[in-house]
């Protein structure tokens, strides 16, 4: 059979003012938009699975304020749109409401890079401890604009229920882009930072025809992030001689060698703490 099409790499592009994090696979945007543009220069609208609040249109006046089809709005004015949110409940308040319409609005958008792509598709996953146990080894060598990204090679039943599959790749952590090409042990504690409060938001891209090729070539990595039950966390750490991360409800660690030879990953942020067995 024909191989599947691979990604092709994007050409490199001046981000637009106001990135705040970016990576090859998507960035989170900040933007001031001009009285009246939010309410009546764009359109919104609900993604497939109604979780988040996406651009469906975009006037040329948005547009050069730094507003794209595709983008995910996070919040207005500092202040985080709650989860669920009905876009079109959303538009109404905007419109009635002075001081979106009268005056000068800053958002915070988060941009999929490779929407359109064909197949492609960006997703967010909320896990707790009973949806965990996910396994995410970083892939190479694929020479596709994935090489350096960790993609999920084993996800549990449990974990599948949140919509994660094989060959899926992490692309954020709560709508925070991660860093290209990160060592595994600083995955783990990015990984044991954000689930310090029992729970983690992934940000995830799904390849299309890609996902399978994808998966096959993270297996071959020498090590992997497991993101699991502090128990189950803990005997994978005892085996590898990795570090703990996380809570006592979600923990992080590496597996296989440990993550010896891939570098220590810089500073360990100060939200991270060991995870406490269960």
């Amino acid at each position: 059979p024909a191989a599947a099409p691979r990604a092709a790499a994007a050409p490199a592009e001046a981000e637009p003012v106001g990135v705040v994090a970016a990576n090859g696979l998507a960035a989170r945007v900040e933007c001031s938009l001009g009285p009246g543009v939010l309410g009546g220069e764009m359109a919104l609208a609900n993604d497939d699975r109604g979780l988040r609040v996406v651009v469906a249109r975009a006037a040329p006046t948005a547009r050069r304020a730094g507003v794209a089809v595709g983008d995910v709005l996070l919040s207005l004015n500092a202040r985080a749109l709650p989860p669920k949110l009905d876009a079109g409940e959303l538009m109404a308040l905007l419109r009635g409401n002075p001081r979106y319409m009268l005056s000068p609005v800053d958002a915070c958008l988060w941009r999929p890079k490779l929407a359109r792509q064909q197949g492609v598709a960006y997703a967010v996953a909320g896990f707790r401890s009973a949806a965990a146990g996910v396994e995410w080894r970083r892939v190479a060598d694929t020479g596709d604009v994935y090489d350096g990204y960790f993609v999920a090679t084993r996800v549990p039943k449990a974990a599948r229920a949140t919509g994660l599959r094989p060959g899926d790749v992490l692309v954020g952590l709560d709508y925070e882009p991660v860093p290209a090409a990160a060592p595994a042990p600083a995955l783990a504690r990015l990984f044991g930072d954000w689930a310090a409060d029992g729970k983690l938001l992934l940000n995830y891209l799904r390849p299309g025809a890609r996902a399978a090729d994808l998966a096959a070539a993270a297996r071959a990595a020498p090590r992997a992030v497991l993101v699991a039950a502090p128990a189950e966390a803990q005997r994978a750490a005892e085996l590898s001689g990795a570090e703990l991360w996380g809570t006592a409800a979600l923990a992080a660690t590496v597996t296989g060698d440990g993550g010896a030879g891939d570098g220590g990953g810089g500073d360990r942020s100060p939200r991270a703490r060991r995870a406490a067995p269960e």
